[in-house]
């Protein structure tokens, strides 16, 4: 396995070698591009050495061209766009979605049903339907009914603070985890739930799963780039976004509830 998809990496590096000399879209159709694309990598070399976090990544994207209403950059050598004005996002995601609800994530529903399901990653046919499943629990009477056990969390999390921030360090990306774990568990799932006082409570363990699958390797990259340009590469290397472990947490919680 691994020899095939090393073959598939050194073709797509020839491949890729070849076309970055050549892609300049976005300078020819006038669009600001953002400095930094480097060889190969395009904009993305410190994200793919898993250096730089994406969402950093964005944000000086973002932040370049303060007065433009896009911002062009290269995902290797594909173009693409950073869209900072709001009517134009407006326009995207209501007026014109159809031109733009196709997502670039390689999801075999038969390895990751998960994903394979979710609207974040599914197209066409597939996404009307995964939308349609995940809209009601969106609309506005229901955000509003969540906020009264989000303030019951936020609560709770401020308490703790006051309990541990003289005794010790806090890590905020821990607090968070707990706070989003409640939120999910007391609002989504109307369970009650209190991962400042549980920590190896069912809901923490579902969230701790989630919180280790974002840790991305040099490999992990290594494969998703693979798989990206040769979608069949998937059937070999069977690349889930989410774990066969959270998998069968989340369908044990949904069968329990």
């Amino acid at each position: 396995m691994w020899f095939i998809i090393a073959l598939c990496l050194i073709f797509i590096l020839l491949y890729f070698t070849i076309k970055s000399k050549s892609s300049d879209y976005w300078e020819k159709q006038g669009v600001p591009v953002a400095a930094g694309r480097e060889w190969f990598f395009g904009h993305y070399k410190q994200v793919f050495l898993v250096k730089k976090h994406i969402a950093h990544l964005y944000a000086e994207l973002y932040n370049e061209f303060p007065e433009a209403p896009v911002v062009g950059y290269y995902q290797l050598s594909y173009p693409a766009l950073v869209v900072r004005d709001p009517e134009l996002i407006r326009t995207i995601l209501t007026t014109d979605f159809t031109n733009y609800a196709s997502n670039g994530y390689p999801v075999d529903k038969n390895y990751d049903v998960l994903a394979g399901f979710n609207p974040f990653f599914t197209k066409g046919e597939d996404w009307k339907m995964s939308r349609n499943h995940a809209s009601p629990a969106l609309s506005t009477n229901k955000l509003k009914g969540y906020l009264p056990s989000i303030v019951k969390v936020g609560d709770e999390m401020v308490k703790y603070l006051r309990n541990s921030c003289q005794k010790a360090n806090i890590d905020l990306k821990d607090i968070t985890t707990m706070f989003t774990t409640d939120v999910m568990a007391n609002a989504i799932c109307g369970i009650e739930n209190n991962t400042f006082e549980d920590r190896n409570s069912f809901f923490a363990t579902i969230t701790g799963e989630i919180t280790r699958q974002l840790d991305i390797t040099v490999l992990d990259n290594l494969i998703y780039l693979a798989v990206t340009i040769i979608p069949g590469l998937n059937k070999i290397t069977q690349l889930r976004f989410a774990t066969k472990k959270l998998e069968n947490l989340l369908v044990f919680l949904t069968r329990q509830s």
